[in-house]
């Protein structure tokens, strides 16, 4: 394990450990689980483990972006009203902007003006109507993504459950931050996945933190164990979340499309 920054700054040699099952295709089908560098910011930084797994039995990849529901106002639905009665826009039909609607525009732009809530409120009642906020969606920015991934480790023999144990060991560590003070964490290292179907890429990430990590070495209704003591059956679960957000061009760059 790395004991000084030296050490996590270092690039030591990628380590390939191929936890592939027999027959699996020759690797024409299979996930990478890479750890990186606590400073691994780049899009394809160098690994320090790749292990190559089967597929997952289950994976989630959430694209998500942050639009906000905001309130046009007063000025916006002025235009609207005059581009109506000037015989465009949304408002075109003159029947919708009656009396009602000008003592509820008036309302608004009373209300603007510091006019009390109690005279606004009364002047709505009057018209019959309530006030319409002329809302729209505005976008605000891309939210990180999230993935989750779960394996079924079923190991044939007691070495290859070692070796999925020893794996698992790693990531628990890795994914936790180092005590560098006694008031201060170094940051954990960082992760990235490939998932590959026929040289399709199903899923790829740039770098991420680790969020959690799920392991149930029970894995099965029935629990059994090697004659060493390492499960027969464990179920691994992952979810990260990526350090940087992604835009129509580092999409492109990650899933090769053009």
């Amino acid at each position: 394990m790395a004991g000084s920054n030296q050490d996590r700054t270092a690039q030591p040699p990628t380590q390939y450990i191929n936890l592939l099952p027999p027959g699996s295709g020759s690797g024409q089908m299979y996930s990478l689980l890479e750890i990186l560098p606590p400073t691994a910011y780049e899009i394809y930084p160098q690994a320090i483990a790749s292990y190559y797994l089967h597929l997952p039995k289950e994976l989630n990849s959430v694209f998500s972006m942050n639009w906000e529901q905001k309130e046009l106002g007063a000025d916006i639905l002025s235009g609207l009203i005059v581009g109506g009665n000037a015989g465009g826009g949304a408002g075109r039909d003159n029947s919708a902007f009656g009396m009602d609607t000008w003592y509820n525009f008036a309302a608004d732009v009373g209300a603007a003006q510091g006019i009390g809530a109690g005279a606004v409120e009364a002047a709505r009642r009057a018209a019959g109507t309530a006030k319409n906020p002329a809302s729209t969606l505005l976008f605000q920015g891309v939210n990180l993504r999230n993935f989750q991934l779960t394996w079924d480790l079923m190991p044939t023999d007691a070495k290859t459950s070692s070796a999925y144990q020893t794996m698992i060991s790693e990531l628990r560590v890795r994914m936790h931050p180092r005590l560098s003070t006694n008031t201060a964490f170094s940051t954990p290292f960082l992760f990235r996945v490939q998932v590959i179907v026929q040289e399709k890429k199903v899923l790829v990430t740039m770098p991420c933190a680790m969020t959690n990590l799920t392991v149930n070495p029970m894995g099965s209704s029935l629990p059994a164990f090697h004659d060493d003591g390492t499960p027969v059956h464990t179920s691994l679960t992952i979810e990260m979340q990526e350090l940087v957000q992604q835009t129509q061009q580092s999409i492109q760059r990650l899933y090769g499309n053009k």
